[in-house]
């Protein structure tokens, strides 16, 4: 059994306090990650407000740590090899 990390973001109104001054360039309300290098390049696929797509690595960098969106959620889903 294989288990993967689901990340769940939502945007804050204004930029965190303590962060470098940068302007949001995603602007969606909430990012979900559902799987980390999906396709062995580094990219993970994605829920973008509901519709599926994919962050690139530095696009991942700026969610994590531009000050712009707060982890709300984790889960933990349980997958099964076949």
């Amino acid at each position: 059994m294989e288990k993967n990390n689901k990340l769940v973001f939502k945007l804050e109104k204004k930029q965190l306090p303590d962060y470098e001054e940068c302007h949001n360039y995603l602007g969606f309300k909430k990012i979900e990650i559902i799987e980390f290098n999906y396709d062995g390049k580094g990219n993970a696929l994605v829920f973008e407000d509901g519709e599926i797509s994919y962050c690139s690595p530095d696009t991942l960098k700026f969610l994590f740590f531009g000050g712009w969106y707060t982890l709300i959620k984790k889960d933990c889903i349980k997958k099964t090899k076949q």
